[in-house]
Parts: C-alpha cells; sequence; structure tokens
C-alpha cells in the first residue's frame, strides 16, 4: 500500500511495510540510500522505468530477497544489494550505464549475470564473494572495471572482458579458483597485482602484446599455469 512508501519529491526515502513482494509505485525517480536495509521480509521487488537510481545500501542485507527486476535506471549504487545472499535472478536493464563499488557483494547465490550493453563503468568488489557465479559476460560498452570485481568468485569458470578496458585491476580475478576460460583483451597494457592470483584452474594464458606493466604476484599460486604465451 502506498502508505508503506516515505516519498520526498520523487525519492523513495523509506519502506515501512512488512509484505514479502513488493512493486515500486510508478514515477518514483530514486530509490534512496538505506530504503529498504536490512529487510529481512522481502523477498522480490520491480522497480519501474521511472526509477533511474538506486542509492546507496538501498537494499544492503535484505538477506532473504531472491529476485530484482528493473524496468529502467541508470545508475546502481555502492552498496546496493550488498549481501542479499539469497538473491539468484538480477534483471538488469539495457538503460544501466554505472555499478557502484561492492554493489553486488556477497551475492552469494547469484549463478550467472549478463551485464546489458550500455554499462560504462563497473566499480570495485562489484561482485567479490558471489561464491555461486559461474559465468559472466562485458559487454564492450564498459570501459573501466574496478579492483577486486570478482575476487573470491570460487564457481567462476569464464568471463567475456571487454575490449575497451585499458587495465587488469589489482586482485580483479583473485581466488577464481576455478577460472578456465578467459582472453585478455588486445588493448589492455597494464595486470595489476595479485590480478589472477590463485586462479588454480588456470592452464594457459595469452598476455597481449600492448601490456608492457606486469605488477608484482599478477600469476602466483597458479599452480596448473604450464603456458603463457607473449
Amino acid at each position: 500500500m502506498e502508505k508503506d512508501f516515505v516519498i520526498e519529491n520523487g525519492v523513495l526515502k523509506k519502506y515501512n511495510g512488512t509484505k514479502s513482494e513488493v512493486v515500486i509505485p510508478d514515477g518514483i525517480k530514486e530509490i534512496g540510500n538505506f530504503a529498504f536495509m536490512g529487510k529481512r521480509s522481502l523477498l522480490s521487488v520491480v522497480l519501474p522505468g521511472s526509477v533511474k537510481t538506486i542509492g546507496q545500501m538501498a537494499f544492503k542485507w535484505c538477506r532473504n530477497l531472491q529476485t530484482v527486476v528493473f524496468y529502467g535506471g541508470k545508475k546502481i549504487g555502492s552498496h546496493a544489494f550488498y549481501e542479499c545472499k539469497q538473491l539468484r535472478a538480477v534483471t538488469l536493464p539495457n538503460t544501466l550505464t554505472h555499478i557502484g563499488d561492492l554493489a553486488f557483494y556477497g551475492c552469494e547465490s547469484i549463478e550467472n549475470l549478463n551485464i546489458p550493453y550500455g554499462v560504462k563503468t563497473i566499480g570495485q568488489a562489484v561482485f567479490a564473494e558471489c561464491r555461486k557465479l559461474n559465468k559472466i559476460t562485458i559487454p564492450d560498452s564498459v570501459d573501466e572495471i574496478g579492483e577486486m570485481t570478482f575476487f573470491n568468485c570460487k564457481e567462476l569458470y569464464s568471463v567475456s572482458l571487454p575490449n575497451n578496458i585499458k587495465s587488469i585491476q589489482s586482485e580483479t580475478f583473485r581466488g577464481c579458483a576455478k577460472l578456465t576460460d578467459i582472453v585478455l583483451p588486445e588493448g589492455i597494457y597494464s595486470i595489476g597485482k595479485m590480478a589472477l592470483f590463485k586462479c588454480a584452474g588456470l592452464q594457459s594464458i595469452r598476455i597481449p602484446n600492448n601490456v608492457t606493466i606486469i605488477e608484482s604476484g599478477a600469476f602466483s599460486e597458479c599452480r596448473n599455469l604450464q603456458n603463457i604465451t607473449l
């Protein structure tokens, strides 16, 4: 019911209800910071096309949240779905351009995810500790991927990286023990510190011609890495 929502100037400031399935009213432009934080009753949420921004920590610690459907939106703020441990199904909109730091950190039930074309930046540790994430495709519209993006994604075996990024940041794939399928884009010039640390499943990799910097520990403890092509 409308009375469950605290709305100011198009911003949903607070949800005071206890429903398990919530449909955000059309006309809302922004989900405010902390609006649903810690709502254990929440199982699913539908965001209308009018919503452009999801604020910081908006759904943080909604640990029973399983499904999120977007019909629009440009920005997902930092920590927006932090440790939503039961979150399994996320449909991201084609209008999305930015995913903030730690936005899906610790969402350990997500198994696969498609990043829509149009996203430009993916912040730091966005998918860190998503321990069931096994496959992800990142479109060529993305030109920046932050540090530790896939830190400790233990089931991740395949990732498609965009051609427009210029570096593999520090600890991007650290602890991705099952990662076997990765092609480094031709345009990158650096591989950061511990970028592929403890990627035990990696057996071979090709270093693109433009790479001039490989920082310390980039391939440390890749125990099965047998072939590096320069």
